[in-house]
């Protein structure tokens, strides 16, 4: 059973962090307010949809349904902490050569976005 089957207070947790956590990656974004504002109305809808269609009427009819929903939802949402990462990434002076950054770069949205797939797939399927 996917944990945000337990408890509406979960989705609400999980909104509170994704926003706080925008909030810490995109201070070097020069549009924080508009990314952090369109990335919450969306991630609010989700919730919102989730907990309306699918919270204590989870079977095997609307599962499709809701893999669809999140399988869209994980791309989007990861976005804003995909232009937040590449601000951060592009405001700092490093000393070593461009490639190399960029290299890291491209590592580390990679894996910050297989570790976003988990997550939320854990949350709201309940498994992977």
């Amino acid at each position: 059973m996917p944990l945000a089957q337990s408890s509406i207070l979960v989705s609400i947790i999980c909104l509170i962090l994704y926003i706080l956590g925008l909030y810490f990656i995109s201070k070097s974004f020069k549009y924080r307010k508009i990314l952090m504002g369109l990335a919450s109305i969306v991630f609010l809808a989700f919730i919102s949809y989730y907990n309306l269609k699918f919270y204590k009427k989870l079977n095997n009819d609307n599962l499709l349904q809701l893999v669809g929903l999140v399988k869209i939802m994980i791309p989007l949402s990861f976005l804003p902490y995909l232009i937040g990462i590449h601000a951060y990434f592009q405001s700092k002076k490093f000393p070593i050569k461009g490639i190399y950054i960029f290299l890291v770069e491209v590592l580390f949205i990679l894996l910050t976005y297989y570790l976003w797939q988990l997550c939320l797939s854990g949350l709201y399927l309940g498994s992977i």
